[in-house]
């Protein structure tokens, strides 16, 4: 695997070379430590690094102006940028939001987690880089289509396209097709009965934030810091990255983004209705499947003792039949024999021929049974897929043009 170059800017140099980085991967990547970043440029093409690592685990909280020196040497090379510290807390990880950075990582989490979402972080870069170059065309119709359509317009068919929806992929998809058309750049949690699903603009989860969403989901309907504000509504929590100053266009940018945050909380909750009914579905089948399978042991044994009843009163009455002749009795003793003998062969053969209705009551019911689930599984609750007729929009603008 190709390695990856990280610049470490470690302002009071307190690790010397690369072999004192305790938390960086050397297999995965190539560590540049820097004390200021005058020096990277004397070092290293600032367009080959694929990571800048801001080292403050040796400081009680973040410098003000390095961190707005790597924002600035960063945001022209489209650089992410990511904070190493000793301890988190959530002030710190607003602030690091509030500074554009991408992540914010704890040097005591194991190498392995570390690494995990170090690569995470490139990985969004490559991800977000190949959807505006793939979207670039897409995003000036979806420009043109804000400034012919009314919020209105927009949001009832968000609503239609929720409808259609059959997973929490395709209605997170929905939801940022209908956000890029307002220009806004959001993060996105669905919390269903079956799990919670974390999403970007790309499809990719970014951890910083899907750890504020979890952390904020019971503050209230809004939390708002700098830029950014946090909306809840049920099952469903949206971060948008870039709230206007204006006061009339933020709240406006409110009022339309809870009805998306109401639709798709419905909707969740449909499709977990819509799951649990599968369930009880494939747990009806299995039942009427075991319950078919005990009537026809029942209807097999049944017979099975039916036959075995006639089989011996018709072999009794064979035996007492040879055995007259030497009992010595007399004619009217044995004619006695001979018609209680007939009776109880009559009376036997009647009661099979009775449970013989009943064998036909037992295939009745397996009958219907078998009408039962072939009706179950021909009737299955529609899906529908969504209808993608909106123009998608480059999730990492800065503009808000809601209105």
């Amino acid at each position: 695997m190709e390695k990856r170059l990280v610049a470490i800017v470690d302002h009071d140099r307190i690790a010397a070379n690369a072999e004192d980085i305790a938390y960086l991967d050397n297999e995965l990547f190539t560590p540049v430590i820097v004390a200021d970043l005058p020096e990277i440029q004397t070092q290293i093409d600032p367009d080959s690094i694929d990571l800048l690592l801001i080292d403050n685990t040796h400081q009680d909280h973040l410098i003000e102006s390095l961190c707005e020196a790597c924002k600035q040497f960063c945001e022209p090379h489209g650089i992410p940028v990511v904070v190493m510290v000793k301890a988190i807390d959530l002030q710190q990880k607003i602030q690091t939001l509030e500074s554009g950075f991408q992540d914010i990582i704890s040097c005591d989490q194991p190498l392995s987690e570390i690494t995990t979402r170090l690569m995470s972080v490139i990985y969004h870069r490559i991800a977000n880089d190949q959807l505006k170059a793939n979207l670039s065309q897409a995003n000036q119709a979806a420009f043109s289509a804000m400034s012919e359509s009314s919020n209105l317009g927009n949001n009832v068919q968000f609503l239609l396209n929720v409808h259609h929806c059959s997973n929490l992929d395709q209605l997170g998809q929905v939801f940022f097709q209908t956000i890029n058309q307002y220009g806004l750049n959001c993060s996105l949690q669905l919390r269903s009965s079956y799990g919670v699903k974390n999403m970007d603009a790309n499809g990719m989860e970014r951890p910083l934030e899907s750890e504020l969403l979890t952390q904020l989901k019971d503050v209230g309907r809004y939390y708002d810091f700098g830029k950014r504000s946090v909306a809840n509504y049920g099952c469903v929590s949206i971060l948008i990255k870039n709230m206007p100053e204006d006061e009339v266009q933020y709240g406006m940018i409110k009022d339309n983004t809870f009805t998306l945050l109401q639709g798709m909380d419905a909707r969740v909750r449909s499709l977990d209705e819509h799951s649990k009914l599968e369930e009880e579905k494939d747990s009806l089948e299995k039942m009427s499947h075991t319950v078919t399978h005990v009537m026809k042991g029942i209807e097999m044994e049944f017979h099975a003792i039916m036959t075995s009843i006639v089989d011996v009163v018709e072999d009794a009455a064979c035996k007492i039949e040879r055995g007259i002749p030497s009992l010595m009795l007399n004619e009217e003793d044995e004619a006695f024999i001979e018609t209680t003998m007939n009776h109880c062969i009559t009376e036997a053969n009647r009661r099979f021929s009775n449970g013989l209705k009943i064998e036909q009551h037992f295939k009745g019911l397996e009958e219907q049974i078998k009408h039962v689930l072939e009706t179950a599984q021909t009737e299955e609750i529609p899906h529908h897929e969504p209808i993608m007729d909106m123009h998608v929009g480059d999730q990492g603008t800065e503009d808000v043009e809601l209105f």
